[in-house]
């Protein structure tokens, strides 16, 4: 009883979640509205123009060519965790998302390849963070400008 109750909970937030849409305020449901209108407009700025654009498809291009480099020099090595594309291809994208797999190369090139695409991936969130604090700044008053 109590494992069918566990799984048929879950189904019923949206319900609730609906009740207490239903008990706001028109001033709080216009409020919820326009503010998440602001996070599109913010989410739009951020990602505004080629840059964003030419960022991800360099990302999907060169977790590509990582994940064929590291098949290629990993796959006749006996020891290595990558022995498939498939493998070396969810390697390659959970690096660049910074969550890591458990599969590593071990081979001198592979780690070569590995190390410079935990670099890249670190640099381009830091230049995500860098956007996203440049807008932030940008949306308040310096603290520093004359009154």
């Amino acid at each position: 009883m109590l494992i069918a109750l566990s799984v048929l909970l879950p189904l019923l937030r949206p319900i609730h979640l609906l009740g207490g849409i239903a008990r706001l305020s028109t001033g709080q449901l216009l409020q919820a509205v326009t503010g998440t209108k602001r996070l599109l407009q913010a989410v739009h700025q951020i990602t505004l123009g080629a840059r964003f654009a030419y960022l991800l498809s360099l990302t999907v291009i060169l977790v590509l060519l990582a994940s064929v480099a590291v098949y290629l020099l990993e796959r006749h090595t006996p020891s290595a965790d990558i022995d498939s594309l498939g493998e070396a291809l969810w390697w390659a994208a959970t690096l660049v998302t910074m969550i890591n797999s458990a599969d590593d190369p071990v081979t001198l090139p592979g780690r070569v390849v590995g190390m410079a695409l935990r670099l890249y991936a670190l640099t381009v969130f830091g230049y995500l963070t860098a956007s996203i604090s440049t807008y932030i700044v940008g949306q308040r008053p310096s603290p520093l400008a004359p009154r």
